[in-house]
């Protein structure tokens, strides 16, 4: 049964990442919806595009991936590292790469 809901989660996250790449969902950039047109011109769009999707297929990734490791002794603290480093490289990308200059 677990194996069933985290492929379905990971299903949802490459979807939600298909939409992002396509240009469908710039609502849901964080600050980027609700911000006045001078904010948003600091912005490049595409780049938070990329970063999110990112950001989806590496969610989506770790939900294939942990299931499988759960029987390897220390598989799953090392996967969460690496998720952890990975969404750090994502934040320092989106608050520099991202920005116009």
């Amino acid at each position: 049964m677990c194996h069933v809901v985290t492929l379905m989660l990971a299903v949802v996250c490459f979807v939600f990442a298909y939409i992002v790449v396509k240009g469908k969902s710039d609502r849901f950039i964080s600050g980027y919806s609700t911000a006045n047109q001078e904010e948003k011109v600091k912005v490049n769009v595409n780049r938070m595009r990329i970063l999110l999707a990112l950001i989806s297929v590496l969610v989506g990734s770790f939900c294939v991936v942990v299931p499988l490791l759960a029987n390897y002794d220390g598989a799953i603290r090392g996967a969460v590292v690496i998720l952890l480093c990975f969404g750090l490289a994502v934040v320092v990308l989106a608050s520099t790469w991202a920005k116009k200059k």
